[in-house]
């Protein structure tokens, strides 16, 4: 084939979600070189000149001629059909419907669930239809559906955004980097069908979320704890060579390491932190001889200890080194972020660790210590991070009138007139779902049926599918 076909043809298949990884990657990628070149600014301020010009050049022309090559198609298509007048009130549309928030959510998962096949195995088809996404889903059930894929991204990106304050990259890089780190944040509950219907809704949705992190029993449903073991045994069939290559976190390790010895910090400034390992190894030690005899059936007999107390220790040991390393530094935040970078690659090997159990029973207090060592951490993060969805759903969910405004945004209906049309008879649903059809073509009401193609780890899975009781609500 003509190599203009064959470029064709390959962006139309495997280069679609190859290029929504390039441009999730590298969002992270700018994010980093922002806060690293900001920190390196504090010795020699040249040396944030670099990034500055690089991010002020991507997110200015290039980024709006991106933007423009992916809107041009359906202006274009509208401007031949109905005119230059329908082709702009089509644009102005897309920007009433948050379409930019949309995509940049639908294309961050779309590169999770592209990444994670590759690397973990197991796709599969999960039959959606065409129906209406019309279902409200919970706080706790959206954090095991995009806590991986959307949320923690979005959180680390907010922070290393955080630490390029000496960084001046214009205007446009933060409008578009906000804009970023909000979809990835927030946009499911945006679109989620009532989401802010009721102030007491909202506020039980946060009880159960509380509820689901602090079990520690039962299934993915009903405990964080069960749903974080799963997460780690997804990892069973990624080799351990992977790992090993050179990757994002290797390369942020190093470049963090770089700039600690350029600031001429001493030796454990250069360590992860180690009193909480200290801790979890202790007690992986425990329960390793507490119940050997049953450590090679993986059902170990030994004393269960509470994440939650180890939350507190976590949070207690892991503060009070950091101080005691920071005390004698000006920049700390230099060891802050590499303290960060050096827990995020543990974090995977550990979980490599914990899910593949190598060595079998002779090194099971390695493996229970890996397992409680990321847990812990884990939940920290996860505690922080829902507190923060939380604040957010409770403080949209309490502004007067905001459900009304919801159901107009994504139903282009107000919600009497939907209640008109659940209470129809089923024989008669087709031809009353005409104001809320329109919808379908909307990014608002379209959520659910990208949402249903995440990697098969995840505990999400059709359920939310837009579902309707008859057939004949399909388009």
């Amino acid at each position: 084939l003509p190599l203009a076909r064959l470029l064709g043809i390959f962006y139309h298949h495997i280069g679609f979600f190859l290029n929504q990884c390039l441009v999730n990657w590298s969002t992270k990628a700018f994010a980093f070189a922002v806060a690293f070149f900001s920190l390196s600014s504090r010795q020699n301020p040249n040396f944030s000149i670099p990034a500055a010009i690089l991010a002020s050049n991507y997110f200015g022309v290039l980024y709006l001629a991106f933007v423009l090559s992916s809107t041009w198609p359906l202006l274009f298509e509208v401007y031949v059909e109905n005119g230059l007048i329908a082709a702009i009130r089509s644009l102005g549309s897309l920007f009433v419907a948050l379409s930019p928030v949309f995509s940049a959510f639908q294309s961050k998962l779309m590169a999770f669930s592209f990444v994670s096949t590759i690397n973990y195995g197991g796709a599969q088809y999960i039959p959606t239809g065409r129906g209406l996404s019309t279902s409200r889903e919970p706080l706790s059930k959206l954090f095991q559906c995009f806590s991986n894929s959307h949320f923690h991204d979005g959180l680390e990106v907010a922070l290393l955004l955080c630490l390029s304050t000496n960084v001046q990259c214009g205007i446009m890089f933060y409008i578009c980097m906000g804009l970023t780190v909000f979809s990835w944040m927030f946009a499911p509950f945006i679109f989620n069908p009532r989401q802010f219907e009721r102030l007491a809704t909202t506020l039980q949705d946060v009880c159960h979320w509380a509820r689901w992190i602090c079990t520690a029993e039962g299934n993915e449903e009903s405990s964080w704890e069960v749903w974080a073991i799963r997460q780690q045994e997804v990892k069973k069939s990624s080799p351990l060579i992977w790992f090993f290559l050179p990757s994002s976190r290797w390369l942020a390790v190093a470049f963090s390491t770089t700039l600690v010895i350029q600031r001429n910090f001493d030796k454990w400034s250069l360590t992860p932190p180690l009193l909480h390992a200290v801790l979890c190894a202790v007690l992986a030690v425990l329960r390793c001889s507490w119940g050997a005899a049953s450590r090679c059936s993986n059902a170990p007999s030994g004393p269960r200890w509470p994440l939650a107390w180890l939350v507190v220790f976590a949070v207690a040991l892991t503060a009070a080194e950091l101080i005691y390393t920071m005390r004698a530094s000006d920049d700390w935040l230099c060891v802050v972020l590499h303290k960060y970078m050096c827990i995020r690659l543990s974090l995977d090997l550990c979980d490599w660790i914990a899910a593949h159990r190598p060595g079998g029973c002779i090194l099971a207090a390695l493996h229970d210590w890996c397992r409680l060592w990321t847990l812990s951490l884990r939940l920290v993060r996860d505690i922080a991070l829902g507190l923060l969805l939380s604040t957010f759903c409770i403080a949209i969910a309490a502004i007067p009138g905001i459900s009304r405004l919801h159901a107009l945004f994504l139903f282009r209906a107000l919600p009497r007139q939907q209640m008109r049309v659940r209470g129809v008879p089923h024989e008669g649903l087709q031809g009353q779902l005409t104001p809320l059809a329109r919808a379908s073509e909307s990014p608002a009401s379209s959520v659910a049926q990208s949402v249903s193609s995440v990697t098969p780890g995840d505990s999400c899975s059709s359920s939310i599918a837009p579902r309707l009781p008859h057939e004949g609500c399909h388009r």
